[in-house]
């Protein structure tokens, strides 16, 4: 696991809680098993591209928060 695809993982968990959504429940709408999104949230996968652009989408996340963390870290400054 490296420090981008635990940074995707924490985005995903944090937002599906913010939505009320249990691991099942975000798994379902999106198309996938439980086991995947579990893997998701703790950094052992990293989406497709189709997934990744589906649950940013799903999850109201921003694609350029994930891949720019830094203007995020310089906003809340």
């Amino acid at each position: 696991m490296n420090d981008s695809e635990k940074r995707l993982g924490d985005m995903i968990k944090t937002a599906r809680k913010e939505h009320h959504w249990t691991q099942n429940q975000f798994a379902e709408q999106l198309g996938v098993s439980a086991f995947y999104v579990r893997n998701l949230e703790c950094g052992k996968c990293v989406p497709s591209l189709a997934v990744f652009c589906k649950a940013m989408r799903m999850l109201n996340l921003s694609a350029d928060d994930y891949v720019y963390p830094e203007r995020t870290a310089n906003a809340e400054v």
